[in-house]
């Protein structure tokens, strides 16, 4: 999701001064959400939660842990995907 802010010179960084915020996604899911937090005015709140930023260090924890839970080091991990060969 992309906020910006509209103004008499067009778009602008989010928190522009005298503008309107306007937000953009190509996500029907991720609209939905913005436009919700929009009218109810809860974007800072949302925002002050640092979601994003938590999902990325879950995928990131998780990520590092897939080796370790296949008991296999991740350049083995990385050496049996390169010896993949897809059968068509």
């Amino acid at each position: 999701m992309f906020k910006a802010t509209r103004g008499p010179g067009g778009l602008g960084p989010g928190g522009a001064a005298g503008g309107k915020e306007v937000y953009f996604t190509d996500d029907g899911f991720a609209m939905g959400v913005a436009y919700c937090l929009a009218i109810l005015k809860q974007t800072r709140k949302f925002e002050a939660l640092h979601w994003t930023d938590t999902v990325r260090a879950k995928v990131a924890a998780d990520a590092r842990q897939v080796p370790r839970l296949l008991h296999v080091s991740l350049s083995e991990l990385l050496a049996q995907t390169l010896r993949y060969r897809p059968s068509y």
